[in-house]
């Protein structure tokens, strides 16, 4: 929830939001390619949106539980990301999410509906 706040495309379709239990684990770009690919591996298909839109949900949702699982197994690559039990997460990309949306919350940094002064 914290990531979309902080998106410019969404500007206009929040009022007001809530944030709870969340961890704030955000991957960088080169970190997020290699999780596709470990995920993608695991279904047979390319690391491409386009491969990855092609499977059937539910054989995309077991392979994310078995990635989840399996994530120790990449603690020296993977660092904080290996001891969340949880591979998949929002990606800072400068372009979408241009910053963590803790600094960009606590900075008033979000495009929420009806917020005056927001610079997002």
């Amino acid at each position: 929830m914290a990531a979309l706040l902080t998106m410019k495309p969404v500007r206009g379709l929040f009022r007001r939001a809530i944030a709870h239990s969340v961890p704030g684990n955000h991957c960088t770009p080169a970190l997020a390619e290699q999780v596709a690919t470990a995920l993608a591996e695991r279904l047979g298909t390319a690391p491409t949106a386009a491969a990855l839109a092609e499977v059937a949900p539910g054989a995309l949702a077991e392979a994310v539980t078995s990635l989840g699982a399996d994530l120790a197994d990449h603690r020296e690559r993977w660092g904080a990301l290996s001891q969340l039990g949880v591979a998949i997460c929002p990606v800072v990309d400068g372009e979408v999410l241009t910053e963590p949306p803790w600094s960009a919350l606590a900075g008033g940094r979000w495009p929420v509906a009806g917020r005056t002064g927001a610079s997002c």
